[in-house]
């Protein structure tokens, strides 16, 4: 079981699990009496807004007080050393690591109202392995065993939100090809294809 603890604008904090259930006072000390904590940087204000920006300096060690030093000197307290969310090509699946990352981000299957939660997704390679896709972070989103199947059969495309954000929900009977934003605020626009495209 994931339990993700985040803090309200007003520092209260809230623990829940993937399927949305917010735990109780007796609930959050069970969880935590034999828990391994993974703390993970969800939101950074001034972080860089590119992976190259934020590894530019680091070739010439992190510039004192820039998001880089910041971060590593997060990344050595928390961890005690780094933990790689993105692998290339030297691994077809996930990593544990990785897994961890996509429940808090994706929260679940990306398509537009499924209820899958994150523990019972596969991860899919936006960009598949078989085309050059890399398991890196930014490749990878969940899916439900049903969705990941019709990902692969090119009933859905997945792309990456860019700019603006996620676009506009789309009013209810939208035609195949409308735009919708992925579930849980996941940074990905989600698109059904007309079905004259898709896979036989």
């Amino acid at each position: 079981m994931s339990v993700t603890l985040e803090s309200t604008a007003l520092g209260d904090r809230v623990w829940s699990t993937s399927r949305g259930h917010s735990l109780t006072p007796a609930e959050q000390q069970f969880a935590s009496c034999d828990a391994m904590v993974t703390p993970v940087l969800v939101e950074c204000g001034a972080c860089p807004d590119t992976a190259e920006e934020l590894f530019a300096p680091v070739t010439g060690g992190p510039s004192p007080g820039g998001p880089a030093a910041r971060i590593s000197a997060m990344a050595a307290t928390l961890f005690g050393t780094r933990i790689p969310l993105a692998v290339g090509r030297t691994a077809r699946t996930a990593t544990p690591a990785q897994r961890r990352a996509l429940a808090v981000r994706d929260r679940g299957c990306l398509i537009p109202g499924c209820s899958i939660p994150a523990e019972a997704c596969q991860t899919h390679h936006v960009t598949e392995w078989a085309s050059g896709g890399s398991t890196d972070i930014s490749n990878l989103v969940l899916l439900c065993w049903a969705h990941h199947r019709q990902v692969d059969l090119a009933m859905w495309s997945i792309t990456p939100n860019r700019g603006g954000g996620p676009p506009p929900r789309p009013a209810p009977g939208a035609n195949p090809g409308t735009p919708w934003p992925a579930n849980h605020g996941s940074p990905w626009t989600i698109t059904r294809t007309p079905r004259t495209r898709w896979r036989q």
